[in-house]
């Protein structure tokens, strides 16, 4: 593309915005499709929410979980405001995934998509390039919607990021909001609580230390929610009974909120319902099966169920087994240990010479 059609795309989308912003009165667009949130309801209105819409680990393929591509229509036909990814959007990100999102699902889907990064979302430069920064924050309707990077400072809010959570949260008290949803890959809330031992075990966690939501976000939010009903959405759930968490921390007065696909018969997503100031949650089955409500998904529900193990199915090996074989961290992983063990035989060997 030349340099003056570039410029002339360029003006042509911004006047695009200009005439949207107009016709909507609201200018939060979605980086990845955009898409403008706007309302369809004058009494409420509808968002989506889910995690690891890249689906299982094993899928390779470059595009979103089929359960999330074979469901695009009903997704489109709830006329949500928006919809929260609440990280592992991609499988990894390089521009032959990028152009596979692009086409199968960000332009097919109605709405505007936000996302907060999960580590498989980073190469951090590509997604910052093509997508903005990691965490921010806007103010729709009564509600104020965070969206935080756990990645960054593993596990930790931080320095500018932590700028912008305090300017979020002091607008609770002058802009007459109600509730806020604060969104996040790791459940970050969860690490240090003895509440939630053994839930998530396999979770990404913080790696050096603790991360500092106990000492520094927790105090902020508890203020917080003297004003207005706060709710914390995370999407990491490495090994999980179903695709849904729900606990009402008593201590705090905190929502916590887990849920996220997997390609898997258990994969959902939350529809989240604001009508008339109140807020009501719907778990909607991308295949077909009979839900429960989000609520009865509890600490309870999780502890006895948590140690059920599915059975293996295995007709999968051979696949399972090619697909190890094939791909780069397997054969990275094998050169690792063909190094290794070259180094230690010749380390043993020049002992045992040395003995002589």
């Amino acid at each position: 593309m030349s340099g003056k059609a570039g410029v002339k795309l360029q003006f042509i989308l911004i006047s695009m915005y200009f005439v949207l912003f107009t016709l909507t009165g609201y200018t939060q667009v979605s980086p990845f499709n955009g898409k403008a949130v706007n309302e369809y309801d004058s009494a409420g209105f509808t968002f989506l929410v889910t995690g690891h819409i890249h689906g299982a680990s094993s899928n390779v393929s470059g595009f979103p979980a089929s359960t999330i591509l074979g469901n695009i229509d009903s997704l489109n036909s709830f006329k949500p405001s928006f919809m929260v990814s609440l990280g592992d959007l991609f499988p990894e990100l390089n521009p032959q995934v990028k152009e596979n999102y692009d086409k199968s699902f960000f332009e097919k889907i109605s709405f505007p998509l936000f996302n907060v990064v999960g580590n498989h979302d980073l190469g951090r430069g590509a997604y910052v390039k093509w997508y903005g920064k990691t965490y921010s924050h806007f103010i729709f309707k009564n509600s104020l919607f965070v969206f935080l990077d756990t990645e960054s400072d593993d596990g930790s809010i931080e320095d500018e990021q932590l700028g912008m959570l305090r300017e979020a949260l002091e607008q609770v008290s002058t802009s007459g909001v109600k509730h806020v949803f604060v969104f996040s890959h790791r459940p970050v809330w969860a690490e240090q609580n003895k509440r939630y031992d053994g839930l998530f075990a396999g979770n990404t966690r913080t790696m050096v230390g603790n991360n500092n939501y106990e000492r520094v976000v927790l105090p902020l939010l508890k203020e917080v929610s003297k004003l207005a009903e706060v709710y914390w959405m995370s999407g990491s759930m490495s090994s999980a009974p179903v695709s849904f968490f729900y606990d009402k921390d008593p201590g705090t007065g905190i929502v916590h909120i887990q849920t996220a696909i997997r390609e898997l018969p258990r994969d959902a997503v939350l529809k989240v319902n604001m009508k008339n100031d109140r807020i009501s949650f719907e778990c909607i089955s991308l295949t077909g099966q009979d839900l429960k409500s989000l609520e009865s998904y509890d600490i309870n529900f999780w502890k006895s169920t948590i140690h059920e193990e599915p059975e293996f199915n295995f007709r999968l090996l051979p696949y399972l087994t090619l697909l190890m074989i094939t791909h780069n961290y397997f054969w990275f992983g094998f050169g690792i240990a063909c190094i290794t063990l070259l180094v230690l035989f010749f380390i043993v060997l020049k002992l045992k010479r040395g003995k002589r």
